[in-house]
C-alpha cells in the first residue's frame, strides 16, 4: 500500500526546491519560481468578489438561502 503525506501550503516551496529541478528545462524553472513565490501568499475563496468565504460565512449564506426558500415556498402555496 502506498503511503501519502499531507503537506501544509507553507511547506510547498521547500518541497519544490527539494525536487530534481536542476535537470529540468527553462520553462519548468520559471514555473517553479512563480509557484514558490505565489505559495507564500494566502489563498482564500471569495463570495461575490467582496467577502472572504470562510466556514462561518458559508453557513450564514446557507441559512439565509434556506430561510428565503421557506418564505417563498409558504407564500406560493
Amino acid at each position: 500500500m502506498r503511503k501519502t503525506k499531507n503537506i501544509d501550503a507553507s511547506e510547498l516551496p521547500f518541497y519544490i526546491w527539494q525536487s530534481n529541478w536542476i535537470k529540468t528545462d527553462k520553462d519548468f524553472k520559471r514555473a517553479m519560481i512563480f509557484t514558490m513565490a505565489r505559495s507564500k501568499r494566502a489563498l482564500y475563496l471569495t463570495a461575490g468578489d467582496f467577502v472572504p468565504l470562510t466556514l462561518s460565512t458559508f453557513v450564514a449564506i446557507i441559512k439565509a438561502s434556506y430561510s428565503f426558500y421557506t418564505v417563498i415556498k409558504k407564500t406560493t402555496g
